[in-house]
């Protein structure tokens, strides 16, 4: 799965498609370690002085189904099959797997609350 970066769009400006079409091209062409580093970046700024706890997802109205982790993309639900237990602030706005939250804890400077 390519996640494309808040970064690789220039801000306050509409894209042509010409441009749409570089930034896919710049995206799909990523190594791992590159996108890795872009999910790296993205995550400390969307997590900035954020706290989180192990929580078990509960949707909170009919509408909404899952969450995804902010690092990989893991599907989150009530679900069988999916990850039932993840990391969420006290908002419920960012999740993060368990995997990635234990992978990237001290990196991403994630903050763990019991």
């Amino acid at each position: 799965m390519k996640i494309i970066s808040h970064t690789d769009f220039p801000k306050g400006k509409e894209l042509t498609k010409e441009q749409i079409a570089e930034i896919l091209k710049r995206v799909e062409n990523r190594t791992p370690e590159q996108e890795e580093k872009s999910r790296i970046k993205y995550c400390k700024d969307v997590i900035k002085d954020k706290k989180f706890k192990l929580t078990k997802w509960v949707s909170s109205n009919n509408k909404w189904t899952h969450d995804h982790c902010d690092f990989c993309g893991k599907h989150i639900s009530d679900k069988e099959g999916s990850e039932n237990e993840a990391y969420t602030d006290k908002n419920q706005d960012n999740w993060f797997c368990k995997d990635c939250f234990k992978k990237y804890k001290g990196e991403l400077n994630l903050v763990e609350i019991k």
